[in-house]
C-alpha cells in the first residue's frame, strides 16, 4: 500500500558509443508505476509503457549512450544514464507470503558488448511487510434503555491501511444482564453467535483481504434482562482484529456504556365473596395483581383501603413469598398494606421471581353497618425509577352490597332518601307542643323505638324551642326491641318546637350508624288540631357518619347523600280544603341545621305557589325569623292576590309547594281541624309534607358527650 523508488543506473564503460540502447525492467507482481518514470538523469531515453498504474515489463530506449570517459581519460557524465521508477506496492498484495520480491533489469545495445555479464538480468531484492491499522467505533440505541426491552449495538471497524487486512474479525462479548436476540454482519464469511436468549460472544469474520478504506459493520440486538436494576450501567466493548500486523492497536477496541432504567406496568383487580354480605358476617376480599413488564418492579406495594368500619380478621395471605403486611386503622378506616418487594416480569434471565399473585383479606362487616353498597379500593404501586406507564389499571374498586335477608323481606336500603316510612340513625319529629296550665287539651306523646332485635342503642335527643331556637338535650338508651314514650308536658311544658334524635355510640357519644330507629308523635293543640305524625327518618350511609375523633366535643351531621341522606329542599302540602266549610289547616315548617351548641337557625324568607283545583296559580312570599313556623292558612298566609279564601272557596281544594329562599332544607307537617265533625265536608287529621326536591348542603352540628344512661 506504499510507494518506493527503483533507481537504475546504466553506464557505457566504452570505449565506443553504444547505439540503440535499451533498458528492460520487469516489475514484480503487485507493483505498478505510481508516477511517470523520472528520466531527468537519462537524456534521450523514452520509456514504454509509462502511464501511472502500468506494471509488468517496462522498456526504456535511447538512440545512443556515449562512453563514460573522454579521449583524454577524464570522466564523461553523458556516459551514464539514471532512470527512476516510482512504484506502488498494491495494498491487496497476497498475504501472508511472499515477503520478498525481485526486480530484475537488463541493458543492451546494437553495439558489441565485450562484457555482457554485467548488464544482463541484474536483480535487486525488495522486502515486503504488511501493516493494517484497524479502528473500531460503537454506538448503542436506545440510551437509556428500559430493562426488559431490546438494545441495539452497531459496531463499525474500518481498515485505515496501508495494507489490506487479512481475515478481519470483529468480536463482541455481550455484557452481563443481556441476552442475544439477533445479529447481522453484511459480507461476512462467518457469523458466530450465542443461542437466542443466552449470553455469550458474537464473532464476525471476513475471510481474505479487506482493502484499506473498507468499513465492516456488525449489528447486534440484545434484550436487557428485566431484573437488571434501575440506574445500572451496561458496558460493552467490541474489538476488531486481523492476521495482518496493526501498527496502532490502541484504537482496535471501542466501548459504549448504556444506562438501564426500570419501568413496570402493574395491574390489579379485586373481587369479594359473599356478595351481598350481611352485617356481622365476614367477607373475603381477593386481590389479583400482575406485572405486565417490561421491567421487574422493586418496592412493590399493594394497598387495600377497607370500607369504613370493616375490620381485618386474622392475617392476610399472599402467594408471593416474603410478603409482609401492615394493618392500620385511623378514623375507623382500616388500611392493609402488603409489601411484596420485587415482582418480576416475563423477560427475566437469571431469576424466577413471581410475575403475578393474589392476596386474600378476610374482613368483618360491622353488626350495625347501613344497608347500603360500599366501595372497596385497592391499589398497587412500584418504587421503580420510571413511573408506571399505565396508571389506569393500578387501582381496582369493588362494590359490596351490605344487606340483611329476613323471612319477611329485605330492609330499606340506607340509600333511600329521608322519609317517615323507614328506620334511620337520625329522627326529626316535625312538631311537639304542650300547655303548662292545661296539658289535657294541648300535649304531645312522643314515641321512640329501637327495631333491632339484637343491639342496644344510645340516642341523643335534642328538643328545639320553635320560638327562641334554643336547644335542650337528653340521652335515652334503648335495649334491643325496646320502645319508650314520654309526654312533652313532662319535660318541656308550655313550649312548642321540634325534636331531633341522633343515634350515638354508647361509649364515646359520637354519632353512629344505627338505621333501626323509628318514631312518631301524637300531637294535639288547644285549637283542636291533632294528628299522629311519624318522625322523618334519616339513614346513615357510612359506618362512622360523623367521624371517629374521640377528643372532639362536637360533631357535624352532614345531610349530603354521602354521610347521611339528603333532606327536603322543596316540599308540598296537598289536600288543602276550604275554610268556608269550617276547615282550619295548620302549616308547620322547620329548618333543621345550624349549631345546637348555640341555637337553631331561623327559617328566613319563604317562597311558594298555591294552586287550586281549577289550575289557578298564585305565588307568595313570607319571612319567618323563628326556626319553626306554625301558621293557619288564611288570607294572611299565604298572602296572595285575591286572598286565600277566594282562591280556595267553598267546595274547592288546592295544594301548595314552597321552599326557603337561601337554599336551606325544610321539613314540616300539615294538620287540618274542623269542629263540625258530623258535616260531610269536615275533615280532621294531618300528615308530613311531601318531598319534591332534595338539598345536599344541610349540616347540623351537635354537642358530643358520653351518654349518662
Amino acid at each position: 500500500g506504499t510507494e518506493f523508488d527503483y533507481t537504475i543506473t546504466v553506464t557505457n564503460n566504452g570505449p565506443s558509443t553504444a547505439a540503440m540502447v535499451s533498458v528492460t525492467d520487469t516489475l514484480p507482481p503487485s507493483q505498478t508505476l505510481a508516477a511517470v518514470p523520472d528520466l531527468s538523469g537519462a537524456p534521450g531515453f523514452v520509456c514504454t509503457p509509462d502511464a501511472v498504474g502500468s506494471g509488468g515489463v517496462i522498456t526504456c530506449t535511447a538512440p545512443a549512450l556515449a562512453p563514460d570517459k573522454k579521449p583524454d581519460g577524464t570522466p564523461h557524465p553523458a556516459g551514464t544514464a539514471v532512470i527512476r521508477f516510482r512504484v506502488r506496492q498494491d495494498a491487496l498484495t497476497p498475504q501472508p507470503t511472499p515477503v520478498t520480491y525481485k526486480n530484475c533489469v537488463t541493458a543492451g545495445s546494437m553495439s558489441f558488448d565485450p562484457d555482457p555479464a554485467n548488464n544482463t538480468n541484474y536483480c535487486d531484492t525488495v522486502n515486503v511487510i504488511f501493516r493494517a491499522d484497524l479502528a473500531t467505533a460503537k454506538t448503542d440505541t436506545p440510551d437509556p434503555v428500559i430493562a426488559g426491552r431490546e438494545l441495539t449495538y452497531t459496531i463499525t471497524a474500518v481498515n485505515n491501511g496501508q495494507s489490506a487486512a487479512l481475515n478481519m474479525m470483529v468480536s463482541d462479548p455481550l455484557p452481563a444482564g443481556t441476552v442475544f436476540v439477533s445479529a447481522s454482519a453484511p459480507g461476512s464469511s462467518a457469523l458466530i453467535t450465542p443461542a437466542a436468549g443466552a449470553n455469550g460472544i458474537v464473532k464476525a469474520t471476513w475471510a481474505g483481504l479487506t482493502a484499506p478504506g473498507v468499513t465492516r459493520t456488525v449489528t447486534i440486538v440484545v434484550r436487557v434482562c428485566s431484573e437488571v436494576a434501575c440506574n445500572t450501567t451496561l458496558t460493552n466493548t467490541a474489538t476488531a482484529s486481523s492476521e495482518t500486523t496493526d501498527p496502532k492497536p490502541s484504537d482496535n477496541a471501542a466501548t459504549t456504556t448504556t444506562l438501564v432504567q426500570a419501568q413496570a406496568d402493574l395491574a390489579i383487580s379485586k373481587t369479594g365473596a359473599p356478595n351481598p354480605v350481611a352485617p356481622g358476617q365476614q367477607v373475603t376480599c381477593t386481590l389479583s395483581f400482575s406485572n405486565r413488564g417490561p421491567s421487574g418492579s422493586v418496592g412493590t406495594v399493594v394497598t387495600d383501603v377497607l370500607p369504613v368500619g370493616f375490620r381485618v380478621v386474622g392475617t392476610p395471605t399472599s402467594t408471593v413469598p416474603g410478603t409482609t403486611f401492615a394493618i392500620t386503622t385511623a378514623n375507623d378506616v382500616t388500611t392493609v398494606k402488603a409489601t411484596l418487594g420485587v415482582l418480576g416480569a416475563a423477560s427475566q434471565c437469571a431469576t424466577t421471581t413471581p410475575t403475578s399473585g393474589t392476596i386474600s383479606i378476610v374482613a368483618l362487616v360491622p353488626d350495625k353497618h347501613p344497608i347500603s353498597t360500599v366501595i372497596n379500593t385497592a391499589s398497587i404501586a412500584t418504587a421503580n425509577c420510571l413511573a408506571d406507564p399505565d396508571l389506569s389499571n393500578n387501582t381496582a374498586t369493588f362494590s359490596t352490597s351490605v344487606n340483611r335477608t329476613q323471612d319477611q323481606g329485605f330492609p330499606f336500603p340506607a340509600s333511600d332518601e329521608a322519609s317517615d316510612q323507614k328506620g334511620g340513625s337520625v329522627l326529626i319529629y316535625p312538631i311537639y307542643t304542650s300547655s303548662a296550665s292545661n296539658p289535657a287539651i294541648e300535649n304531645t306523646l312522643i314515641n321512640l323505638t329501637n327495631t333491632s332485635d339484637q343491639d342496644q342503642v344510645c340516642v341523643h335527643l335534642f328538643i328545639i324551642d320553635g320560638d327562641t331556637c334554643s336547644a335542650a338535650d337528653v340521652n335515652v338508651c334503648l335495649t334491643a326491641n325496646q320502645t319508650v314514650s314520654f309526654q312533652a308536658a313532662d319535660f318541656d311544658p308550655g313550649t312548642t318546637g321540634y325534636l331531633v334524635a341522633v343515634a350515638v355510640d354508647c361509649l364515646t357519644g359520637l354519632p353512629k350508624s344505627f338505621n333501626c330507629l323509628v318514631g312518631d308523635s301524637y300531637v294535639k293543640f288547644a285549637s283542636g288540631h291533632a294528628a299522629n305524625l311519624a318522625a322523618v327518618s334519616v339513614s346513615a350511609l357510612v359506618y362512622d357518619p360523623a367521624g371517629t375523633d374521640q377528643t372532639t366535643n362536637k360533631a357535624d351531621l352532614k345531610f349530603d347523600g354521602v354521610h347521611y341522606n339528603r333532606l327536603p329542599r322543596v316540599v308540598a302540602m296537598d289536600s288543602i280544603v276550604s275554610r268556608a266549610e269550617g276547615n282550619s289547616t295548620m302549616l308547620i315548617l322547620n329548618r333543621p341545621g345550624g349549631d345546637l351548641n348555640r341555637s337553631a337557625p331561623g327559617l328566613g324568607a319563604i317562597f311558594g305557589y298555591l294552586y287550586n283545583d281549577t289550575e289557578d296559580a298564585f305565588s307568595f312570599t313570607a319571612n319567618q325569623a323563628k326556626c319553626q313556623a306554625r301558621v293557619l292558612l288564611s288570607n294572611s298566609f299565604p298572602r296572595i292576590f285575591g286572598g286565600f279564601t277566594n282562591a280556595i272557596s267553598a267546595g274547592r281544594s288546592g295544594w301548595i309547594k314552597l321552599w326557603l329562599d337561601d337554599d336551606a332544607p325544610v321539613i314540616g307537617s300539615m294538620i287540618t281541624f274542623n269542629p263540625n265533625s258530623g258535616s260531610q265536608t269536615s275533615y280532621s287529621q294531618g300528615h308530613n309534607l311531601h318531598t319534591l326536591t332534595l338539598n345536599d348542603k344541610a349540616v347540623l352540628t351537635v354537642p358530643v358527650a358520653r351518654p349518662s344512661c
